[in-house]
């Protein structure tokens, strides 16, 4: 069986360490601590978890001596001391797969996957938690002189060294306050936060200016701690007015693109069908219909071309109420903020000009091909061929329809009559 560190955490926890060192010594209570003992000190597992003990005395009811020596950190960590495991991760903070092994601490009786953990155990988790979004979000980091390099309108160095200081890092930990905990929680957030790495760029600047701005020369985590609040609100202000003037600007440029947009679709929909009426099949036909006085073929090309006219006339005209409808309800699907209401307003009056523009070019064109619509038609039934042939055609087709009518009557007449 391969050992686990919560199994070691067990021995740890029952043990009596002798001030806070590596050995101690262990009650046996059960068959069951005697087997978790030798297999935890077996040849196969002391690798790892470097635990030794004295085989000599296992019996239950006895006190076995035991000692940890070269316990593998792929296993977990143990330390005697809060301080010793606190300048111990620090140390490693750039090695994330050391940091992030299990570890416990003899001194506080306490293993990283507790469920109850002392205040400063948490304190130190969180600001823990800063530091490697700090790190995330520096110009680079000095791992050979422990300091993170921020970078904005001048070079702001960030210490994590915490050697020197570790007495009253430790005791700030334990003295942080909910008002802390907090500002820690919501910076972390705003560092963390992957949905503005769009902006990541414009917060490493701020960030920077920040700290420059409110810690001394030479800062390091404690003064952080200290003025993480002011620190905190400053960012959010900041960026808050960066994203103001981006949307604002955002805006602006969506603005003016839908502006063009409008007017280039305005302009497009009446005048876009204009050559195909004022064109030269349109005058050709009007010319070829006043010299020809009888001409049917003609006037039945006139008849066409203007009804096609008009039908596009009228797809054109739905296009642009179309659009009319989808300005007068843009600035109402919050597309425009206040402060450019103004301006929409002035496209707004712009649009509303050329789509009465476009309106009446319609009315125009419409009434024109209407006439020429009426005019070939007028022509066409007023021709000797329409006379002679068709009309006279309609009349034979209308008299073999009647008979064929009457024919079907009065056979049924009959039938009716004859049942």
């Amino acid at each position: 069986m391969t050992a686990s560190f919560q199994d070691l955490v067990q021995i740890y926890k029952r043990t009596e360490f002798k001030n806070d060192a590596e050995d101690g010594k262990f009650s046996i209570q059960n068959q069951d601590d005697i087997a978790l003992l030798e297999e935890l000190s077996s040849q196969e597992n002391v690798e790892l978890t470097g635990l030794y003990i004295d085989e000599n005395n296992l019996n239950v009811g006895s006190e076995v001596r035991i000692s940890i020596d070269g316990l593998s950190f792929k296993l977990g960590r143990i330390f005697s001391q809060f301080k010793e495991f606190v300048l111990g991760d620090m140390a490693q903070i750039s090695q994330p797969n050391i940091i992030n092994s299990p570890y416990y601490i003899i001194s506080e009786k306490v293993a990283s996957f507790d469920s109850n953990l002392p205040k400063k155990l948490l304190s130190y988790r969180l600001v823990k938690e800063l530091i490697l979004q700090l790190m995330n979000a520096n110009l680079y980091t000095d791992n050979v002189n422990r300091k993170l390099i921020f970078f904005s309108k001048r070079t702001f160095e960030l210490s994590n060294n915490v050697e020197d200081i570790i007495e009253k890092f430790i005791s700030v930990l334990a003295e942080m306050d909910q008002n802390k905990y907090l500002h820690i929680e919501e910076f972390i957030r705003w560092l963390s936060n992957k949905e503005t790495n769009e902006h990541s760029g414009e917060k490493k600047y701020i960030l920077a200016y920040v700290l420059l701005e409110i810690l001394p020369n030479g800062a390091n985590i404690i003064d952080i701690i200290q003025k993480i609040e002011q620190i905190d609100e400053a960012v959010q202000s900041q960026y808050g007015l960066y994203l103001e003037n981006f949307s604002y600007s955002k805006f602006v440029k969506k603005l003016e693109e839908n502006n063009e947009k409008f007017v280039t679709r305005i302009n497009d929909t009446i005048s876009k069908i204009l050559p195909q009426l004022l064109g030269l099949p349109f005058l050709a036909a009007i010319i070829t219909a006043f010299r020809a006085e009888d001409n049917l073929f003609v006037y039945s090309a006139l008849f066409v071309y203007s009804l096609v006219s008009i039908l596009a006339l009228g797809y054109q005209k739905t296009i642009l109420d179309d659009i009319s409808d989808e300005i007068n309800t843009y600035d109402k699907n919050g597309n425009v903020p206040e402060e450019l209401k103004r301006r929409w307003i002035e496209y707004k009056i712009r649009f509303d000009k050329l789509i009465r523009k476009q309106k009446t070019l319609y009315y125009v064109l419409y009434i024109s091909a209407l006439i020429c619509l009426l005019y070939s038609l007028y022509k066409e039934c007023n021709s000797d061929y329409f006379k002679n042939t068709i009309l006279k055609n309609t009349e034979y087709l209308y008299s073999l329809i009647l008979n064929l009518f009457n024919s079907l009557l009065y056979n049924i007449e009959l039938s009716w009559k004859a049942s």
